[in-house]
């Protein structure tokens, strides 16, 4: 015999086939409809639901009937399919899996309709932490460690309560100095259960000014900050971290300076030469200081039979003479602001140019 539960309004079509002792057989077709109920009661309900613990779900709540259902219904709250094993607090839903409402009308026609719950537990309050910020820093670092593998971080941007969670990290304007407050909780991503939300403070600071390097008399680059320096050459750091450096090889160098983990700027880069003097005898040379130079340069010298020289400057990228010196005496100095910063090839000659050197200078 084969058994099926019937529900109220169930109809159902049977084959039934009857053998006798010899073997011949006879079918038919069976219409069953159980007890008196034609037609169902019409029964909506919310399909699923989400609480977080502490939080529980309410199925009595009335936001589970949803519009169309018909109106005077009873309802009563089930655990199983067959609508056996009665909820025992509809009202406090504590476990995760289907449940079942069951509505019934005044002739006691009934139906039920499944709703899925999920319910998950509150995760603890993130343990977050920013790193200090510099001013205008595009990015800042964040440390979090997530307590479960589906955990996240849900920003609330600047919002204590309400707004709308966003699981990308915000772009933090540290334009201002100062203290910079956002709001964070950690999110469940799998439950969609949020912790309590933290207050995340970001300590924006000053960024340093940039240091300027000049040259002093003995040929050391000398920083106008002392302190916490970082020194390059070619782009490429060095070991030196005193105010004072002393190159040892032609390049450009240049030193930035570091506080509360801000980093300045790079300074004025000072492309350092080794061709500013030329000995023509033991007693004999020519000498152009500083290198590179601003505005002026110094020129001494002792040539015999000379008193006075010419100094002519000309550009490398053109080869074309840029500006010119008559008659210049040992120990002056000469005013080049007409130049544009750049390299430039300065021919220091006598009148008739018995003596004639050339220099490789560079103007900031």
């Amino acid at each position: 015999i084969n058994k099926r539960k019937l529900n109220d309004a169930d109809t159902l079509r049977l084959k039934v086939a009857a053998v006798d002792a010899n073997g011949l057989s006879v079918e038919r077709m069976i219409k069953l409809v159980s007890l008196d109920c034609i037609t169902k009661p019409v029964l909506n309900v919310k399909a699923s639901a989400t609480a977080c613990l502490p939080q529980v779900v309410n199925l009595m709540d009335t936001s589970f009937i949803l519009a169309g259902t018909a109106s005077k219904l009873t309802y009563s709250y089930f655990s199983d399919y067959n609508a056996t094993l009665k909820v025992a607090d509809p009202k406090a839903i504590n476990l995760s899996g289907t449940y079942y409402i069951r509505a019934t009308d005044s002739l006691g026609c009934s139906i039920a309709k499944p709703v899925v719950v999920n319910v998950g537990k509150q995760p603890e309050t993130p343990v977050v932490s920013a790193t200090g910020a510099c001013q205008n820093q595009p990015n800042v670092s964040i440390k979090f460690a997530a307590s479960a593998p589906t955990n996240k971080l849900a920003w609330f941007g600047t919002n204590a309560t309400g707004g709308t969670p966003s699981l990308v990290t915000p772009t933090f304007n540290t334009s201002a100095l100062g203290i910079i407050t956002y709001y964070v909780a950690q999110v469940d991503t799998a439950a969609g259960c949020y912790s309590d939300r933290i207050k995340l403070d970001i300590n924006v600071l000053p960024t340093p000014i940039a240091p300027i390097i000049t040259k002093d008399t003995a040929g050391n680059l000398v920083s106008s900050i002392t302190s916490a320096l970082t020194w390059y050459k070619d782009g490429v750091q060095i070991s030196n971290t005193n105010a004072v450096y002393k190159p040892t090889a032609v390049g450009s160098y240049a030193v930035k300076v570091t506080e509360n983990g801000c980093q300045s700027l790079f300074s004025n880069p000072y492309y350092y030469l080794v061709t500013d003097i030329i000995r023509l005898s033991w007693d004999e040379f020519i000498k152009l200081t500083p290198n590179p130079f601003i505005n002026f340069m110094n020129i001494d010298f002792v040539i015999k039979g000379h008193q006075r020289m010419n100094v002519d400057v000309f550009s490398t990228s053109t080869g074309a003479r840029v500006a010119s010196r008559v008659g210049v005496t040992a120990g002056s100095r000469l005013v080049f602001s007409e130049l544009n910063p750049g390299v430039y090839f300065v021919r220091v000659s006598s009148s008739d140019f018995k003596v004639s050197h050339q220099f490789k200078m560079v103007k900031l």
